[in-house]
């Protein structure tokens, strides 16, 4: 009997016809063996980024969300971290800058675990350079979920906060001054204070921290507090870039960093190349050839393509990317949908 057209009964398959059509199995195939070619520092990935990019409604979110969490039930490891970053919300439409963008990936790898030291001071002293005598209108959560914000028991809070206070200027050091009492209570602000206190602190004693110093040429940590706002902005994407890189090395950790909505980051230049300078910095080493250890995955609607990576204007940036575009249907599709979902008599 020929073939006709489904009937009205079968029109509550609609769901499962979706499900089949945006499951993407070969494209999460794709995404997997990324993660287990960046779990194997030992060969370093020749394109270290992966790029979906499509139309909205393609499906790109959801692909990488399954992806990951299928690979987290089905190869878990303490070695390998996934941070995601999601910047399709509105904040990134409206007053969003480099510096916020950068903290936004930031709070992503805290999620994930991942200690930063560098990055959080210079955060911290940039924002009260931007935000004199303001609380920080600022989410702090992530961070705290990586480490605590308050003063640890035994912890000689005096001996911390006065080594702080010679650091940073005696007008913010007294902002924070009442965390010695009530770190319970601090302000969000006073929790940036933190921040660079437990930096300063631990900068004497830490040998990685101080390793990534040398690499950073900080013979003065006090170059930070003489810098103004702009000047530490410039230098935000590299110092992110090298510290994550040298904790992945030093930590002995794999990471792939995920930027899903990036076509908002593609509207705005100037956060566009800071995001581009942090990767070069954070995925090749010094004679520009990728590392071992990191790689990323941008989803957006226009497709990735880089000519330069910022300071290092990296004349092979494009051959380092990956592009897999999510687009329609194809004809092969349309018959398997045909064949394998929908009911015919």
């Amino acid at each position: 009997m020929a073939r006709r057209r489904y009937s009205g009964k079968n029109v509550s398959r609609n769901t499962s016809a979706l499900q089949f059509f945006t499951d993407r199995e070969t494209e999460r195939s794709i995404i997997k063996r990324f993660f287990q070619a960046i779990m194997q520092p030992e060969t370093p990935v020749e394109k270290p980024v992966l790029n979906f990019y499509g139309v909205g409604g393609a499906g790109k979110s959801n692909l990488v969300r399954k992806a990951i969490q299928e690979w987290s039930e089905e190869s878990p490891s303490k070695s390998f971290r996934v941070a995601l970053v999601d910047f399709d919300h509105p904040e990134a439409e409206k007053n969003y800058t480099p510096a916020t963008a950068l903290w936004d990936i930031r709070s992503a790898l805290a999620r994930a675990g991942i200690m930063m030291y560098y990055f959080d001071a210079l955060y911290a002293i940039y924002w009260s350079k931007t935000h004199a005598g303001q609380d920080a209108n600022l989410d702090l959560s992530p961070l705290a979920k990586a480490f605590d914000f308050g003063l640890d028991k035994g912890e000689k809070t005096n001996e911390v906060f006065g080594f702080f206070s010679n650091i940073i200027p005696e007008t913010w050091a007294d902002a924070f001054g009442d965390l010695l009492s009530s770190a319970e209570n601090a302000t969000s602000g006073m929790k940036l204070g933190v921040v660079a206190a437990r930096f300063f602190a631990n900068l004497r004693n830490n040998k990685k921290i101080k390793a990534t110093a040398k690499r950073l040429d900080f013979r003065q940590i006090r170059q930070l507090e003489e810098m103004d706002p702009e000047e530490l902005r410039r230098m935000m994407a590299e110092i992110f870039g090298i510290e994550l890189a040298d904790t992945l090395e030093q930590d002995n950790l794999s990471l792939v960093l995920a930027l899903d909505g990036f076509e908002r980051i593609q509207q705005k230049s100037d956060i566009e190349e800071a995001i581009r300078e942090f990767l070069v910095f954070s995925m090749l080493d010094e004679d520009e050839h990728p590392t071992s250890r990191m790689g990323s995955i941008i989803l957006g609607r226009r497709k990735l393509e880089w000519r330069s990576g910022g300071k290092l204007e990296y004349r092979k940036w494009n051959s380092l990317i990956e592009s897999h575009r999510l687009g329609g249907l194809a004809r092969a599709d349309a018959l398997e949908f045909i064949d394998k979902v929908i009911a015919y008599e």
